[in-house]
């Protein structure tokens, strides 16, 4: 994603603390200084747990303003890189 679209920032949160971002850190190298954690974040924008799943969300924040928003209880049905890189580029 980030090759697909470089003039964007791409910040990944977990629920937890930084013990549970590290432990993201570690399972995905790549996602290294792109992950921080939040025991609000998800509440706050809606995502819920439901049956004992945490949902996950992709949204494109533009200008304080969010553009795009794609949530699911399963975590890859919250991306699309497709129609994320869409919404960035605004096609």
């Amino acid at each position: 994603m980030a090759q697909r679209t470089p003039h964007a920032s791409i910040v990944i949160i977990v629920p937890g603390d930084q013990e549970q971002a590290r432990d993201v850190e570690h399972r995905h190298p790549q996602l290294t200084g792109r992950i921080m954690a939040s025991t609000s974040a998800h509440q706050e924008v809606g995502l819920v747990v439901r049956a004992g799943l945490q949902q996950s969300g992709t949204f494109v924040v533009q200008q304080s303003t969010v553009n795009y928003v794609r949530a699911a209880h399963i975590p890859l049905g919250s991306f699309d890189a497709k129609e994320t890189a869409t919404a960035i580029d605004g096609h």
